[in-house]
């Protein structure tokens, strides 16, 4: 089973989250393979941003203890003081995987911090992940934020090709944004150095419990699942190196 360069990342962007039930079903022995194996990170790497997120940053150094896991729950952020400034991170699996099914359960704890205390809690599931590209690495992201759980992000040199019904106006931040419809037509999206939003039509999450999202992964294509209703599809997922206009696949 091979995924790419890293592996898989869950990404803890300035909330509090509680994740349980991490699994991985791998097409190539047929079984369920637990991620997460409720008592600690053993298989995982972690990942906190130094200050203005330059390297070098601290890898499987967490001194404030930013994740932690009680109660068969991995948390981050669970001591942290709401409204403080706190280091943004992230998790990889040591292994890696491709053509696999990968679900897990979360919920939002009740915290906010500075750098997103007047924003929706915020998180994310990368895959196919390459070599940071500053502190995040390039690759597709499934979004985990609160009200909109599912939409697809092309973190910076990553693109993919996917079918839109039209282009939207978001009223929060006033950008236009391409809006995924399963009957759509043909949308090609990404690079641009930077995270590349695509929104879903409509709320899947839900703010006061357990949610539960599965992606899966077959080659350069892959599809999400909120809360067992689908979210979205994309394929031909790939990666421009910067100052290459050739293009590899993921």
């Amino acid at each position: 089973m091979k995924l790419d360069y890293f592996g898989n990342l869950i990404n803890c962007i300035l909330i509090t989250i509680i994740i349980n039930n991490f699994t991985v079903y791998a097409q190539d022995n047929n079984a369920w393979q637990k991620l997460f194996n409720g008592k600690n990170l053993e298989g995982w790497t972690t990942f906190l941003a130094s200050e203005h997120k330059q390297k070098p940053y601290l890898i499987n150094k967490d001194p404030n203890k930013i994740f932690q896991v009680d109660e068969g729950n991995l948390h981050f952020y669970k001591e942290q003081v709401q409204d403080l400034v706190v280091q943004g991170g992230y998790i990889c699996t040591k292994n890696e995987y491709s053509n696999y099914r990968l679900k897990l359960e979360f919920k939002w704890g009740d915290k906010k911090f500075a750098q997103r205390n007047l924003k929706n809690k915020n998180s994310g599931l990368f895959f196919h992940v390459q070599e940071p590209t500053g502190f995040w690495p390039t690759c597709i992201e499934c979004q985990i934020m609160e009200g909109c759980v599912g939409e697809i992000y092309a973190q910076n040199f990553a693109w993919f090709t996917t079918t839109i019904d039209s282009l939207i106006i978001d009223s929060v931040s006033n950008k236009t944004f391409p809006r995924y419809s399963d009957n759509g037509k043909l949308f090609d999206y990404g690079g641009k150095k930077t995270s590349m939003r695509m929104l879903i039509p409509k709320k899947l999450d839900k703010s006061d419990s357990w949610n539960k999202v599965e992606i899966v992964v077959h080659g350069d294509s892959a599809t999400f699942y909120i809360n067992d209703k689908l979210a979205a599809k994309l394929w031909n997922i790939r990666y421009i190196p910067p100052g290459n206009h050739s293009k590899k696949n993921l």
